[in-house]
Order: structure tokens, then C-alpha cells, then sequence
């Protein structure tokens, strides 16, 4: 599911509520995600409700914000792995992404995002060790992605019509920031010959407990936990 992260619409502006029988829901956010592919995801956050670090195996994400940017240091094993700046609008969708793959900031590549309205409709990658840039373009129907082509290849997308996007499910596939907000939630891939089919589970609040993402012959199912407060 990781090797979608670039992709998956990164989105809606909800969380999930959970049900309290006196004054206002609790807001609930996911702080486990277990896997039959891999380790372990554990998510925590401030007490404004901000992701504050994201642990999986011997991977550490740490966020630091300041005004409309936000800073997330990886490691692995303690040693550090990439840092990204991520600089938002005032609607909070992500303007751009700086990467920089070493201590020093160099090699970097900046991810940058168009948009109509909060519609994404482009996204531009730049690189400092070349003038080479990699262009992605979206198409929306009824307020959805549908289709993005990244210059090789031409994906599809399928929604669910009678649920909505939970950006809560972007958060715990590694998509920290949100650059895409599709209405409804994703139900499906299609990439060439291949699909990817997205079946989820949900509790009597209506939160996502799992997700089963079928490929051919394949499946991996993906368990969520929720911390409401």
C-alpha cells in the first residue's frame, strides 16, 4: 500500500466522531494501524489534536509546526533519513514540499501543487541535480479525482457514492500533509490490466476499523485503532 503514497488523495477535511451519550463528540483519530504486510504503525499527537510522531519498526517521524509550515524529520535507527517542509495554504491544502535527503539540505526536491479552487489539478516535481521535471495531471467528475496521468502511465480511479472521504485513512497510509480532497471514499485503482479493489469495514459510528485492498490474487488487510478525545 506504501508504494501508492505519492497517489492516494491525501484529503477530505473530516475526522471521524465518535458517539458520547452527554455535550459534544469526542474527536477521534487513528493511533494504531496493524497489517498482514508489515509492522506496526503508532501515531500520536499534541494536545491541540496535531500529529506529533508516527513510530513503525525502527522508522521515526517527528512534526513540528510553525505558522503555515510544518517540518517532519525521519530516521531509521535513529540516524537521520530525509527532512520535508511542508508550506500550506490558508485553506490547509499543501502549497509545496521541500525534500532534502541530507543533513546538509542537498540533493532536495520540491514537490509543488496547482490547484482550481481546491480542486488539484497538477503536480510538478523539481530536482537540484537536474532541470529535469516530472509532471503529474488530475481529472475530476463530481467532485472526485478520477484519473491522473504521470507522464507513463494513465490511472483510474472508483468511488464509493454513499460514503464519504475520510482524511483520517491518508494520515495512516503516510500522506502527513493533504494536497488532494475528494468527496467520496476511494473504492478502487485501476492501473492498465490491474485493479486494485478497496473493500472497508466500519464500526457503528461509522469510523473505518479495516481495509482490505484486493490485487489479483492478493490481499492485504490493514486494522485501525482509533485515540477520541
Amino acid at each position: 500500500m506504501k508504494y501508492l503514497l505519492f497517489f492516494i488523495t491525501i484529503i477530505a477535511s473530516g475526522v471521524a466522531g465518535c458517539s458520547k451519550s452527554k455535550g459534544a463528540d469526542p474527536v477521534c483519530r487513528i493511533s494504531e494501524v496493524t497489517s498482514t504486510s508489515s509492522a506496526i504503525k503508532e501515531f500520536s499527537y499534541d494536545k491541540n489534536g496535531k500529529l506529533q510522531q508516527v513510530k513503525q519498526g525502527t522508522t521515526q517521524y517527528n512534526f513540528e509546526y510553525s505558522g503555515n509550515k510544518i517540518v517532519i524529520l525521519q530516521t531509521i535507527d535513529g540516524e537521520f533519513a530525509q527532512k520535508q517542509i511542508v508550506t500550506l495554504m490558508a485553506n490547509g491544502l499543501a502549497e509545496s514540499v521541500r525534500t532534502e535527503q541530507d543533513p546538509s539540505g542537498t540533493p532536495w526536491y520540491n514537490t509543488l501543487y496547482t490547484y482550481e479552487g481546491e480542486r488539484l489539478i497538477r503536480i510538478t516535481m523539481v530536482y537540484s541535480n537536474t532541470s529535469h521535471t516530472n509532471v503529474t495531471t488530475y481529472n475530476w467528475e463530481n467532485g472526485n479525482p478520477v484519473s491522473y496521468n504521470d507522464g507513463s502511465r494513465i490511472v483510474m480511479m472508483t468511488y464509493y457514492s454513499d460514503r464519504r472521504h475520510d482524511r483520517q485513512l491518508d494520515i495512516a497510509d503516510y500522506s502527513f500533509w493533504e494536497y488532494l480532497r475528494p468527496k467520496n471514499l476511494l473504492k478502487s485503482y485501476i492501473i492498465g490490466p490491474d485493479k486494485l479493489i478497496h473493500t472497508h469495514s466500519f464500526d457503528s459510528d461509522g469510523k473505518v476499523i479495516s481495509l482490505s485492498i484486493a490485487d489479483g490474487s492478493r490481499t492485504s488487510i490493514y486494522n485501525y485503532k482509533y485515540e477520541c478525545r
